[in-house]
């Protein structure tokens, strides 16, 4: 019985500010964003929390205000918004 065999490329890619602060880091599957993706303000206080699958973004997209407290909400499928919450202090 034969298997097919095939490779997944899986790598973690990460940019920074020219101050040295971690700007984004998230997952690259076969050339596309897969999986959690982070962004960053330039003091280092996290700005974005994405997830995608295949290039898409499938399931949660947060924003958090500059006191890292979750300002917005969204939730995907396969790149299709289906809700939106907004958050107030």
């Amino acid at each position: 019985m034969e298997q097919d065999i095939y490779t997944v490329e899986r790598e973690v890619k990460e940019s920074y500010y020219p101050n040295g602060q971690i700007r984004s880091k998230g997952t690259i599957k076969n050339g596309k964003r897969d999986g959690v993706w982070k962004w960053f303000n330039k003091d280092g206080t996290i700005w974005t929390d994405e997830t995608y699958s295949n290039g898409e973004l499938d399931g949660e997209w947060k924003q958090y205000d500059k006191n890292g407290q979750l300002g917005l909400k969204q939730v995907f499928e396969n790149g299709e918004l289906l809700s939106v919450d907004e958050y107030n202090p």
